[in-house]
């Protein structure tokens, strides 16, 4: 029998972006963590109508809801943990409107991110947040899940630069959010619900801001024997005085899987590599990048090479780029997690995951956003092999104590599963007025949008 929440969508939504059959709920039960979840109905949407018809129809018979991109969310933002209905913003993304005068940019979710940077390039405009995945992932699922990059280092992430949000509330209203100038509200709902994964409300368009493209960069990679070694090269650099815009970790088994997967010329004898990426005026940078090079070999890296070209330096970041996908074919099981810590503990935080790894006998590897001390310490294994997985769990456990301790945090709702980071998260963020369900209950929404 069809629930009658079915068929009240079946008056508002065309039968072919209504999907129903378990071959179509199968495909939208997973994404790039781990887990799946079958939700019970899929909702292609393609205008604000059409979500506050979704949404009213959900709330009037207490289905919840799990807004969803392109999928690649690596923290299981999408998963329909709870069933109920995916909202699929993969094929609205009509809107993407530059406004060259005064930098911005106003789109609708399902705008890929790199198509942002591309219409603002005839402009001489750039969107900052970069991740590894814009080529393919969606502004929605940036905005939901406040995601980064390489470039947070200089320029922060998604949440910094969104000026205003339209969001479509739990009971189908429509509110706006912010302001299209960069004048700030008196209570920043913008930056709350940015990062909240869909639960206080569904984005359905966005303002964000654009910045000029730098006059010139200059790409360098430091080479290190030794992995604490370059923990300290990027603690000892960011004390400087120079801040680049990108400075990006790769250890040695990183290295190995991407040579493996797409020969980049990554130096696999070596421990680790981190790649620095400066921007500014171009009669600056050749003398900043021979600072940079003096202070990494001050902290034992063997070697400094810069980029000669365009090319070259595209070359370096594409191999930064292919590490998750290279570390995957690895071995079957990926459990990718989220560690920041102090710049100033890198290098302690880097011997502790050179310990962990040894004392489980895992292949864990590590690589990510050195530059802030954001770190991905991720463990290759089997899950048909429970010796594996028990020692990966244990640690994990260790991992994200490790990273608390010294000072930093693990990203709410890991990568591979919730309920274990929301354990730790508590350790971290407390259990104060700023917890997911008291602010959920002030914007009602605490009922039908999904945590997931």
């Amino acid at each position: 029998m069809t629930p009658k929440w079915v068929e009240a969508l079946q008056h508002v939504i065309p039968d072919n972006r209504l999907l129903t059959s378990l071959p179509d709920r199968f495909s939208y039960s997973f994404d790039a963590s781990f887990g799946e979840y079958l939700p019970e109905a899929v909702v292609q949407v393609m205008s604000r109508e059409e979500v506050v018809e979704v949404v009213k129809v959900a709330d009037h018979h207490e289905v919840p809801i799990t807004p969803r991109g392109q999928s690649t969310s690596l923290s299981g933002g999408p998963l329909p943990v709870h069933g109920g209905i995916v909202l699929d913003f993969a094929l609205w993304s009509q809107t993407l409107d530059v406004d060259p005068e005064n930098k911005t940019v106003t789109v609708s979710p399902g705008v890929l991110t790199a198509d942002i940077n591309a219409a603002g390039e005839p402009h001489g405009l750039l969107y900052a947040p970069d991740p590894s995945s814009a080529h393919v992932s969606t502004i929605g699922g940036n905005l939901a899940e406040n995601s980064g990059g390489p470039k947070g280092l200089k320029y922060g992430v998604t949440k910094n630069f969104v000026l205003g949000l339209e969001v479509v509330t739990a009971q189908g209203e429509i509110i706006q959010t912010g302001y299209r100038t960069s004048e700030e509200e008196p209570f920043d709902v913008t930056k709350l619900i940015v990062g909240s994964e869909g639960t206080l409300g569904v984005i359905t368009e966005a303002t964000l801001k654009l910045m000029p493209i730098p006059q010139a960069t200059k790409t360098m990679m430091a080479v290190f024997d030794d992995i604490v070694d370059a923990g300290a090269a990027i603690s000892k650099t960011l004390t400087s005085g120079i801040f680049p815009s990108k400075m990006e970790l790769i250890d040695e088994g990183c290295m190995v899987a991407v040579e493996n997967y797409q020969p980049s010329g990554l130096p696999v004898d070596a421990k680790a590599v981190i790649l620095i990426e400066l921007d500014g005026h171009a009669d600056a940078l050749a003398d900043e990048a021979e600072q940079v090079a003096n202070i990494v070999k001050s902290v034992g890296a063997r070697e400094t090479k810069i980029a000669a070209n365009e090319q070259e330096a595209a070359q370096i970041w594409t191999a930064r780029k292919m590490v998750s996908p290279a570390i995957s074919q690895v071995k079957p099981t990926k459990i990718s997690e989220d560690a920041t810590v102090p710049r100033s503990k890198i290098p302690e935080m880097m011997q502790k995951l050179h310990d962990i790894r040894d004392r489980y006998d895992l292949d864990l590897v590590v690589f990510g956003h050195a530059g802030d001390g954001n770190l991905h310490p991720d463990i290759l294994a089997d899950k048909r092999d429970p010796d594996e997985m028990e020692r990966a769990e244990k640690a994990v456990a260790e991992i994200f104590s490790a990273a608390i301790e010294l000072g930093g945090h693990v990203i709410r709702g890991a990568r591979h599963r919730h309920d274990e980071s929301a354990v730790y998260g508590r350790g971290t963020w407390g259990n104060g007025p700023g917890d997911d369900e008291t602010v959920k209950a002030i914007l009602g929404s605490e009922r039908h949008y999904e945590s997931r």
